[in-house]
């Protein structure tokens, strides 16, 4: 029959490995942790061993090991452990060059058309001036809708206004302003198709038109070189369309002279008082400075005249 040889094993709820064996005695720890094959060596002379020693197994300490390290370039590494090397620990050869900071540096470089400045010593890349000449686009274009022109990137645009027409004026915070100066002048004619309000001083050496529906002069005096002043001039004038135009002062009441078509006459809403001169009718004197009557004939029935001196003359 077979014969089987078992050496010396772990009990169950024994810890670690054993601490005595007889001097030649095998034992094995089967703790997953250990799984150490121990020797007995040595003799004290009544057969038992003088120490035990692991001598294999999975996990041999490093302690039981002669060679237990390793040494590389002066850094002594414990089998199982780890160790960091730096560049000073690992020779170069030819092409298999480690990295440096002043290496890295020296490999990166900037041309001026770039715009972009580089400091090797620091490894420093900084944005500066980039030329025209480096960009897609260089230029901005400006145009009223007919005329166009161009500016390059830097070049100042300026904006100017005609004298007494337009006013331009800029500010700190970048905005530009165009309106109208306080006194205006426009050499040309001008049409304004909405309502007309003037508060200031405005000159116009042309014609001026005005299609709206109010004219608005805000002013204490008003000028007119022209010794006619055309009323109701439409583009087809009648006494129809003349009826009820005139001139109306507004006061307490509204003073007026009013053509009236139906009576055929201009009419006053008020008394008429001639300081100087008289009155006359078809060039004809019929009231003096005197308030002479002379030139008067009164025909009709049922006239009644009040006050008045009728004098036959001298001869």
């Amino acid at each position: 029959m077979a014969v089987t040889l078992k050496i010396k094993r772990r009990a169950s709820g024994n810890a670690g490995g054993p601490t005595t064996l007889k001097s030649g005695e095998l034992a094995f720890n089967e703790v997953s942790s250990d799984k150490l094959l121990y020797y007995g060596y040595g003799d004290d002379g009544s057969g038992n061993a003088t120490s035990v020693v692991a001598i294999g197994g999975q996990n041999i300490p490093n302690g039981s090991l002669a060679n237990n390290s390793v040494t590389i370039n002066s850094n002594s590494l414990s089998l199982g452990g780890a160790l960091t090397l730096g560049t000073d620990d690992i020779g170069e050869g030819s092409s298999n060059l480690y990295y440096t900071d002043a290496r890295s540096r020296a490999s990166v470089s900037a041309t001026t058309a770039t715009g972009v400045t580089y400091t090797s010593g620091t490894g420093v890349i900084a944005l500066a001036s980039i030329p025209n000449s480096s960009l897609t686009n260089s230029t901005f274009t400006v145009t009223d809708g007919t005329d166009t022109f161009t500016r390059a990137l830097g070049e100042a645009l300026t904006f100017s206004g005609t004298t007494n027409e337009v006013d331009v004026s800029t500010s700190t915070t970048g905005t530009v302003k165009v309106g109208l100066p306080s006194d205006v002048t426009i050499g040309n004619d001008l049409t304004v198709t909405t309502d007309l309000a003037v508060g200031g001083d405005a000159v116009i050496t042309g014609d001026l038109t005005v299609n709206g529906a109010l004219v608005s002069l805000s002013t204490t005096e008003v000028k007119v070189e022209d010794k006619n002043i055309l009323l109701g001039d439409t583009s087809s004038p009648t006494d129809i369309t003349a009826d009820g135009g005139g001139i109306t002062l507004k006061g307490a009441a509204d003073y007026s002279i009013v053509w009236v078509n139906s009576t055929n006459s201009w009419t006053f809403n008020q008394n008429v008082n001639v300081t100087t001169g008289g009155f006359s009718i078809g060039g004809t004197a019929i009231i003096n400075s005197s308030r002479v009557v002379s030139n008067l004939a009164i025909t009709g029935s049922g006239n009644t005249i009040n006050n008045v001196e009728i004098d036959g003359g001298t001869f």
